[in-house]
């Protein structure tokens, strides 16, 4: 097994190891490795980096949606459209 940690933080942000055996509840014995990341833990270290602004939710009718996407984006808005 292996874990991750970041400097000065205090508890890890990602662990893993080796998984000899699982493949095979599938169908398949194969040796295999794996990890996983701590997103929560991540978030602890980035967000205090990052300069994020403000953030503004708008709801478009389907018909507009794509139209006002394209003028909000033009206008230097990060846009997400849900279909």
């Amino acid at each position: 097994m292996f874990r991750a940690y970041v400097r000065d933080l205090g508890f890890e942000v990602a662990a893993g190891g080796r998984y000899d055996g699982l493949p095979g509840a599938f169908g398949e014995d194969l040796p295999a490795v794996g990890f996983s990341f701590s997103l929560d833990r991540l978030e602890q270290i980035v967000t205090p980096t990052l300069n994020v602004p403000d953030t503004e939710s708008v709801a478009i009718h389907a018909e507009q949606g794509f139209d006002q996407a394209l003028q909000l984006r033009r206008s230097g808005k990060a846009v997400k459209l849900c279909l």
